[in-house]
């Protein structure tokens, strides 16, 4: 099955949505207090799965994530137009 998307949520987004830096959401990880990343994007780019975030997240967490997704996925550019072939 390929994931979709919205279905992983980068460290930066964790990180601000928590109010933590980075460093701090590495450390929680660890300590089990949030899930393991997955690091199938890379070493360097761990990403977590939604759904479990969402799980072990506190409801205001969990609305903040929802707002800064939005505000992330508005600073993507459009996806490019396919040519007809």
């Amino acid at each position: 099955m390929i994931a979709t998307p919205r279905q992983w949520v980068e460290l930066e987004v964790v990180a601000r949505a928590m109010g933590l830096t980075p460093e701090q959401v590495k450390r929680r990880a660890a300590e089990g207090k949030l899930p393991r990343p997955s690091f199938h994007l890379g070493y360097t780019r761990p990403v977590w799965n939604r759904e479990l975030l969402i799980a072990m997240l506190p409801e205001q967490a969990v609305e903040r994530l929802e707002a800064v997704e939005h505000v992330e996925k508005r600073k993507r550019p459009p996806p490019m137009p396919q040519s007809p072939e």
